[in-house]
Formats: C-alpha cells, sequence, structure tokens
C-alpha cells in the first residue's frame, strides 16, 4: 500500500473500531497489533471527546437553569391552598390594603 492508503486505513481505524475484522488471519503480528493499538486509541479518542461535549452542554444547562430559574417578585401576596375560607381572606385583604393608602 502507498501512503495514502495508509493513512486511509489508520483514519479508518481510529474512527470505526470494528474495522480492523478486513484483515486476513495470515497479516503479520505487526500489522495486527498496530491496527488494535489505533483501534484502542480511536476508541479512546471518542470516548473522551463524547464526555467532553456531554459535560459542555451539562454545564451549559446547569448555567441556564441558575440563570433563569430565579423568579424574583415583590408587591404581591401568595395564598397557598384553596378553600371555602379564601374568598373572606381576600376580601379582608383587600380592604386592609385599602385602608393603608392615603
Amino acid at each position: 500500500t502507498n501512503l495514502r492508503e495508509s493513512f486511509w486505513i489508520a483514519y479508518v481505524l481510529l474512527v470505526d473500531i470494528g474495522t480492523q475484522t478486513f484483515f486476513s488471519p495470515s497479516e503479520r503480528g505487526v500489522v495486527r497489533a498496530v491496527a488494535v493499538v489505533i483501534s484502542i486509541t480511536g476508541f479512546v479518542y471518542c470516548l473522551l471527546f463524547l464526555g467532553m461535549v456531554v459535560e459542555l452542554i451539562r454545564s451549559l444547562l446547569l448555567r441556564w437553569k441558575v440563570r433563569y430559574s430565579r423568579v424574583e417578585a415583590h408587591g404581591h401576596w401568595l395564598i397557598l391552598g384553596w378553600g371555602d375560607k379564601t374568598i373572606f381572606l381576600l376580601e379582608e385583604l383587600l380592604a386592609a390594603l385599602q385602608t393603608e393608602e392615603p
């Protein structure tokens, strides 16, 4: 094989770890060893790259969660639960607010 084909084989072995199956069993031991080393290196490289992408997306989502999930509200009332006394409570709150205004 020439240099271009050798680089292509090395690239394919690096990206697709199952590609070394096209080597015949009669290949020299050195060729098989190089294929296995390149395949393992490609496998580890793909795992590291995928891990970095996942960590980048996870940190971005966490940053967005912290930034956009905060709710700041002032000057309002929050009534938790609704029951038969809620209307009475609202009327009392409105009456209290109206008496406070000058």
